[in-house]
């Protein structure tokens, strides 16, 4: 609906590239430079819509519907927007990103938490499988504590099973102490509030 509403102000030719003067129709809004390429289906706006939040903007959807580009270019279409987002194999430049020794903190992030989230909701479908999730959540998070950060992890933790002796190390779960005298605690504005 926003794409319908903006029109093109000004268009500048540099050669291959083209540069787009985006506005609203009739108003004093703001206007976005949208810099396409139609031989390479390539637009980049001004706005930065697409590199923060992952959707292209209307103004570039303007400018690739001025293009005659009806079909949104599959370099603009995130693989988390795409039914293939829960597979767990993250890309990078095409690239897969598992086999890249030189991934940055943000990378590895990116790649480990929907192993975690994959494995918080297959723990969580039982107390048996809860409990033994939580028993190794501490082990895990124990080993860690002990690691050096620029050291190697001696430990191989890959195919464990409950039969392992790592497992079998796992401590109970700790038992959280109940509120004494049965009352949550208000805050401030609770307290000051007249009933």
């Amino acid at each position: 609906m926003k794409t319908l509403s903006l029109v093109i102000k000004e268009l500048n030719e540099m050669g291959i590239l083209r540069e787009y003067v985006v506005g609203s129709f009739g108003t004093n809004d703001p206007k976005y430079k949208v810099m396409g390429d139609p031989s390479n289906e390539v637009v980049n706006c001004a706005c930065n819509h697409f590199e923060t939040v992952g959707i292209l903007c209307c103004h570039a959807l303007k400018v690739l519907d001025n293009l005659d580009i009806k079909l949104i270019p599959s370099a603009y279409i995130l693989k988390r927007w795409t039914h293939e987002a829960r597979d767990g194999i993250l890309e990078k430049h095409g690239l897969d990103a598992r086999g890249n020794g030189d991934m940055d903190v943000t990378d590895r992030y990116r790649e480990v938490c929907p192993e975690f989230v994959k494995i918080a909701v297959k723990g969580s479908q039982t107390i048996r499988r809860y409990e033994f999730i939580k028993k190794m959540i501490l082990t895990i998070n124990k080993s860690l504590d002990e690691m050096p950060l620029g050291g190697e992890f001696r430990r191989n933790l890959t195919g464990l099973s409950e039969d392992t002796s790592l497992i079998a190390k796992c401590t109970g779960l700790n038992k959280k102490d109940g509120r004494k005298g049965g009352k949550r605690h208000k805050s401030c504005l609770e307290k000051n509030k007249r009933k």
